[in-house]
């Protein structure tokens, strides 16, 4: 896709990327796969060129959960096994099989019973037959905010996800449909800011806490892989004054986005209030 910058050239985006305002824009990765390719394949914003680059720190193993984004590149290829059985930990097996299928009655060559008024008339289709067919449901896509300050703890990152696991299981035994999206964003000085989601569970796939783990959990996702999309991304306009990516964006400004798409928004702290809250609230 092609959009331009604040100076007005045409740059080449690897995603789904809109410019809201010259203030603002947000990018949306249908995978991680796709994003990992972006953050592998794109060379480094010119910003950047010259710059220590925090997604390449070392020796920060505490902070990141790995020595360097190498190693978190390979992790998220092999699979987080720590997270994993972590998250199998505190979440309980589930014991209540959701229904996706509906037997559906209609007309058909064959079947159980013969529809008299049809086969007189010398229609083929005079049997009634049952069929299973997929049950159509409502569509939720939820957006969890995983830009954690370097104060939380690997712990509370835990009890988030598994908070946020546990509202999807709650909406999916009640016949929703869930997509689930982490979602970042970084503001700069001059006020420009960027929203960046990345589809990680889709409405027609179960939780799979495997493929989850890492985005959820491992510190990298955020201060590796996140770190490098910024980086790397062409809609990076401005370096704040340390050197660094950026601060965090307001959760008004996340919810003002998801608000405008129909979507709900998961801060960075899921509490059990909004297990409770969004499983009993009236989804538009």
């Amino acid at each position: 896709m092609e959009v331009k910058n604040m100076k007005g050239v045409a740059v080449n985006i690897k995603a789904n990327t809109t410019v809201v305002s010259k203030a603002f824009c947000h990018t949306e990765f249908k995978s991680l796969t796709a994003l990992e390719d972006y953050i592998e394949n794109t060379p480094l914003n010119e910003l950047f060129r010259w710059a220590s680059l925090p997604s390449s720190q070392e020796n920060f193993n505490n902070w990141s959960g790995t020595k360097n984004f190498e190693e978190a590149i390979e992790i998220l290829k092999n699979g987080y096994q720590v997270g994993i059985e972590k998250l199998m930990g505190n979440i309980k097996c589930e014991t209540k099989q959701v229904n996706d299928m509906a037997g559906k009655i209609m007309y058909d060559i064959a079947g159980f019973q013969c529809s008299v008024p049809r086969y007189l008339q010398g229609i083929p289709t005079s049997m009634i037959n049952k069929k299973i067919v997929p049950i159509k449901k409502k569509v939720i896509t939820l957006n969890k905010c995983i830009d954690y300050t370097g104060g939380v703890s690997a712990k509370q990152i835990l009890e988030y996800s598994t908070r946020t696991l546990q509202i999807i299981r709650k909406l999916e035994a009640q016949g929703y449909a869930v997509n689930l999206n982490i979602v970042d964003g970084y503001k700069c000085n001059g006020g420009y800011y960027e929203i960046i989601k990345i589809r990680v569970k889709s409405c027609n796939e179960r939780i799979n806490i495997s493929k989850l783990a890492f985005p959820l959990l491992h510190p990298s996702m955020l201060r590796r892989l996140m770190f490098r999309y910024v980086e790397v991304s062409d809609t990076t306009q401005l370096r704040t004054s340390y050197d660094s990516i950026g601060a965090c964006v307001d959760d008004s400004q996340y919810r003002n986005l998801f608000d405008k798409q129909g979507e709900i928004f998961l801060n960075r702290e899921v509490s059990q209030y909004d297990i409770e809250n969004i499983t009993k609230q009236k989804i538009k």
